[in-house]
């Protein structure tokens, strides 16, 4: 009796189950089984107009447009999904997770390569090649699955050179890239047969001048900007697709915006740091905040700069442990602009403000005794320097400055300790070492004064 209740339960339910979906729908899910996404969108479509608040038939369209490669459309209806129910938000992260690695890992190899490419020449990019090999020999040491994993990652980065070269009609550099990719090949073998020598045996075939001579030519014949620039295409297609596919991560802004300004590509820097901005993502602000800043001071317009540098030092959290570098970067950026525009007042004030902040900071404190003698308060300068000299009575710049100003004063007693000070750490510098006989000389200490000027006497036979 009791298993027949439990037969005719489990019909009942049956019966509710498949009473629940509609034709429409059913029709949906045979045609995604089947894999024939065309004929499944034709019974989405009539699902939703008879259901428009069907979160399964919206998350089955995004699945449909991405079997498809239409990330924007996925994109859309799995939104249209989420805000009809979150019973599928689970497998639409999942979805796009999996599609924005896909295209993060691609942009990531055309970064690393179009970095490689930017070097001064073709040594310097034969060496940064295989700068990576001589991690992979570390790794060796490390574990025993490294060198497979190492290897493949290498391959992978020549495979794509050539790929590259071979697309922008580089045949030449494809052959030589062919040669070196063969030969690795055959090291990856003894690496995976554990074959005793194959380290020593493969990694000498692998020279950096092999390398070099598979990108001399474009670089004697200036076209290597070129390969850094198809690169960089590459990179922003798949950045852009992953964009598409998950349009509120602003982490993928946040990575092509540093990409960008690393490659020197600075409007598309612009584009993606303002894109991770809007999203609003608290943690990804003061990062984003840097690179407009920064962007903008390598561009040359010191306002923008002036305008983003200031707005991190409102905002900047210096209990961070971050803070006190972002702030000092910032305070840095503003200066430079500040210089650069002629305004001294605006250095004076963010100095004055920055010291305030970091009563330790030395740097900042010559800063501020620089900025004080540039605006001729000599006054204000030596004040300063004293407070960097209780610190470091040795420091070069306060006692040179110091000595300075009570020189051009005439307190040549005064400026006697300062002097020696500077000339300890500078012996061979003609400008201590006339000051210094002067100030002998002016102060009654006529056997010193004499010294140092057969001192400077020597120095000028010697230039001489």
């Amino acid at each position: 009796m009791k298993s027949i209740k439990i037969l005719i339960l489990i019909t009942l339910c049956a019966f509710v189950i498949t009473g629940c979906i509609s034709p429409e729908m059913r029709s949906a899910r045979i045609a995604i089984n089947e894999n024939d996404w065309e004929r499944a969108l034709i019974s989405l479509d009539q699902e939703l107009a008879r259901n428009p608040g069907n979160a399964e038939a919206y998350w089955r369209k995004g699945q449909c447009y991405m079997k498809l490669n239409d990330y924007k459309m996925m994109s859309t209806y799995f939104d249209s999904s989420l805000a009809a129910s979150e019973a599928f938000k689970d497998t639409i992260v999942y979805y796009r997770q999996r599609l924005v690695k896909r295209y993060i890992d691609k942009s990531s190899t055309a970064y690393d390569l179009a970095m490689i490419l930017q070097h001064e020449s073709a040594e310097a990019v034969a060496a940064a090649l295989y700068e990576s090999i001589d991690d992979q020999m570390e790794a060796i040491k490390e574990q025993e699955d490294a060198p497979i994993l190492q290897l493949k990652s290498f391959l992978t980065m020549l495979e794509t050179l050539k790929e590259q070269f071979e697309a922008m009609g580089w045949t030449e550099e494809v052959l030589r890239l062919e040669s070196i990719i063969e030969e690795f090949k055959e090291v990856k073998k003894r690496f995976e047969t554990r074959k005793e020598g194959g380290i020593e045996i493969g990694f000498r075939l692998l020279t950096e001048k092999n390398l070099t001579d598979a990108f001399k030519d474009k670089f004697e014949a200036g076209n290597m900007k070129e390969a850094v620039d198809a690169f960089y295409s590459q990179l922003k297609v798949n950045l852009d697709t992953s964009i598409i596919v998950d349009p509120n991560n602003g982490n993928i802004y946040a990575q092509a915006a540093f990409w960008s300004f690393k490659l020197k590509k600075y409007d598309e820097a612009l584009k993606y740091s303002s894109g991770a901005i809007d999203l609003g993502d608290e943690k990804l602000l003061m990062p984003m905040y840097e690179i407009q800043m920064l962007t903008y001071l390598n561009q040359g317009d010191h306002e923008e700069t002036i305008e983003w540098a200031q707005k991190i030092m409102k905002q900047i959290n210096l209990d961070d442990p971050e803070g006190e570098d972002n702030y000092l970067r910032a305070f840095d950026a503003i200066t430079i602009s500040a210089d650069s525009l002629n305004n001294m007042e605006l250095a004076l004030d963010v100095t004055k403000e920055a010291v305030t902040k970091f009563p330790d900071n030395m740097r900042l404190k010559k800063n501020l005794a620089i900025l004080y003698a540039r605006l001729k308060d000599y006054d204000s300068a030596r004040r300063v320097y004293e407070t960097v000299l209780t610190v470091n009575p040795n420091d070069f710049d306060a006692n040179l400055t110091i000595s300075s100003i009570l020189f051009n004063d005439q307190r040549w007693a005064e400026a006697i300790p300062y002097l020696e000070k500077s000339y300890e750490g500078e012996p061979e510098n003609i400008k201590i070492v006339t000051m210094l006989m002067a100030c002998y000389f002016n102060s009654d200490q006529d056997d010193k004064g004499q010294e140092m000027r057969e001192k400077l006497e020597e120095m000028r036979a010697t230039e001489d």
